[in-house]
């Protein structure tokens, strides 16, 4: 019948007497029909959002009513009957004009769920601890002052809502609450956190936000609070806040709070943090304590805010400690005093995190370690940590064709070592031979084979790179050398890399283009051990140039005029 304001009160009075359920909503009405709470089977009525002043006094003794919703109308009073509704569950009558409540009420010992929000209540009746079976009790948005103590008599109670009323303290005898679970005193006049709140053991959630709370109070240590609000006050500090080890969700936002004590952020659960519109700043590194943390607003700017979650993120999956997470850190932000520290084992851990690009970072800090690279020649010895991506899996018959053997086994004594994409052994202990890359070892086993260096560059492109490679900002130069290195590097374009080798005009590119240039020269880079890097640019001599090079795979001539 919802909604159906053309029906009139008569046709209401010859309901079934078996009727159970009945919804009368936004009927319009302002009075309702004579003998609506006599049907005797009558267990759930719904009558929101109508227009009622008031409800009829002739409530029936003994009757089945336990669901009651009054929401969105404009009642002043409930029925001093109320009563005689003594198997009521659920009693919702928000949004009206309440003003007070009958005595009455405390009757209803089957109450479990008492919603009144939105009225204008100023004082509850003592009776409301009669209620010993109430689990939810929303008060908010009314005048309340004061909170009766005879409220700790609902010893089931599990959420109470009282945000958005005048309250300045509650009374201590809350504690005897033992099964609250949730508590909301939103937008109260709180000037310092009422002491029983740090008394209810079970408090799970808490909302303080929007008072004028200018102290903290003191806490104890084994509190078990998950989600607390605080946001919206005067606090300047916030003196036991680091015992809430079961911390998930937490907002100090919008107050006045100057610095965090040291070692503060140790939430081992916490995932949320709002603390914006606060002076106080910290360092990304003080919050590796939260390693579960996903949203952060304020204490850091956008830039490091990112590069934290990015990196708890990836602790996570790791399943970092505290110590690791402290070390990675450093590395992850590019610490340079830290990369010289790192002990081999730990550089081998960051190898193998799933993140390609932190493991990068981690694979070419064991390339620098590693001996100077030499070339891999045929009747070689290999150790291949790991197993190679699907492209690289065909060169097992490669290696077989120029004798050259291979193993996973790292007690065995090899020449090189081959650094694969996947499935990294757990451990590994330092090896005294030259590491390489899977993708430069399909370069050299290309060059022994006699195949192409590269097609990936066209002709027609070179110049392009070389354009890049002579410019004179480093930016282009390293542009055009990860192009190399991504696609091979054409013979037409060696006497170029040789020559910045040569000159070194950016120190911070030598080591690249090192890596870069050797695999594709066969003996040069003995010949620069031997004959020393520096040429003989006293002499326009072509053969002393041929010479001092010791290879035929570079042009003497355009060498000569590059480095002019």
């Amino acid at each position: 019948m919802n909604g159906n304001r053309s029906l009139s009160l008569a046709p209401l009075e010859q309901l079934p007497l078996e009727l159970e359920q009945l919804s009368l909503r936004s009927m319009a009405w302002a009075a309702l029909p004579r003998g609506l709470f006599q049907l005797p089977m009558l267990t759930s009525l719904d009558l929101s959002a109508n227009e009622l002043l008031e409800l009829t006094e002739e409530i029936p003794e003994n009757n089945h009513l336990h669901t009651l919703i009054l929401d969105r109308n404009k009642l002043q009073r409930l029925p001093k009957n109320l009563k005689r509704w003594t198997r009521l569950r659920k009693l919702s009558g928000n949004n009206n004009q309440i003003k007070r409540l009958p005595a009455g009420l405390g009757n209803c010992q089957y109450l479990n769920d008492l919603q009144l929000e939105n009225n204008r209540l100023t004082a509850l009746p003592k009776t409301i601890g009669s209620l010993e079976k109430l689990e939810t009790l929303s008060l908010a948005h009314n005048r309340l002052r004061q909170v009766p103590a005879e409220l700790a008599h609902c010893r089931m109670l599990r959420k109470l809502n009282l945000a958005n009323n005048r309250l300045k303290n509650l009374p201590r005898s809350l504690k005897k609450l033992a099964w609250l679970r949730e508590l909301d005193m939103a937008n109260n006049a709180l000037r310092k956190c009422p002491q029983v709140i740090p008394e209810c053991q079970r408090l799970r959630k808490l909302s303080l936000a929007g008072n004028k709370m200018k102290q903290w109070g003191t806490w104890p240590t084994d509190v078990a609070i998950e989600e607390l609000d605080c946001s919206k006050n005067q606090l300047v500090s916030l003196p036991g806040l680091g015992n809430m080890q079961q911390l998930r969700v937490l907002d100090i936002s919008s107050n006045k709070i100057q610095e965090f004590p040291t070692a503060f952020w140790r939430f081992p659960h916490l995932r949320r943090i709002h603390a914006q519109r606060n002076p106080a700043k910290v360092v990304n590194s003080d919050l590796l304590g939260c390693p579960k943390l996903e949203t952060l607003q304020g204490l850091l700017s956008s830039a490091k805010k990112n590069q934290l979650l990015d990196f708890l993120s990836l602790s996570r999956q790791e399943v970092w400690m505290e110590k690791e997470r402290a070390l990675f850190f450093e590395l992850f932000v590019s610490n340079k005093a830290v990369w010289q520290d790192l002990s081999f084992a730990n550089a081998w851990r960051g190898a193998k995190v799933q993140d390609p690009y932190f493991a990068h970072a981690f694979r070419q800090l064991l390339y620098k370690r590693s001996p100077r690279r030499t070339q891999i020649r045929k009747g070689s010895t290999l150790l291949i940590l790991g197993s190679l991506s699907e492209e690289g899996q065909s060169i097992y018959g490669s290696l077989d064709k120029l004798d050259i053997s291979w193993t996973t086994d790292q007690s065995l004594a090899v020449r090189h070592v081959i650094f694969g994409t996947q499935h990294l052994p757990t451990e590994l202990s330092a090896r005294e031979c030259p590491w390489y890359s899977e993708a430069q070892l399909l370069r050299q086993v290309d060059r022994l084979l006699g195949k192409p260096w590269s097609k990936a560059i066209p002709e027609d492109q070179l110049e392009r790179v070389r354009t890049l490679l002579w410019n004179q900002q480093e930016v282009n130069c390293h542009l055009a050398i990860q192009l190399l290195r991504g696609s091979g590097v054409p013979k037409q374009i060696l006497p170029d890399l040789l020559a910045l080798y040569l000159r070194h005009p950016f120190p911070h590119l030598q080591e690249k283009l090192r890596i870069l240039l050797f695999p594709y020269l066969p003996d040069l880079h003995r010949t620069l051990l031997t004959s020393g890097m520096q040429p003989p640019t006293h002499t326009q001599d072509v053969k002393t140039w041929k010479r001092w090079l010791g290879t035929t795979e570079i042009k003497a001539q355009v060498l000569m005029s590059l480095l002019q």
